[in-house]
């Protein structure tokens, strides 16, 4: 019984784990093209410029 217990929480934790560092990747990736999206126009700004 108990053996059964800690093994479902090692997997709800492991699946848990998965969608954290899912959730996390997905933030980065997000703020890499928010940071992208505002750097561009400058960039393109700079090269129109130069």
């Amino acid at each position: 019984m108990y053996g059964r217990y800690k093994n479902f929480l090692g997997v709800f934790f492991k699946k848990r784990q998965i969608a954290i560092n899912h959730a996390i990747n997905s933030l980065k990736i997000g703020i890499l093209c928010f940071r992208l999206g505002i750097k561009m126009p400058l960039l393109k700004a700079r090269l129109f410029n130069a």
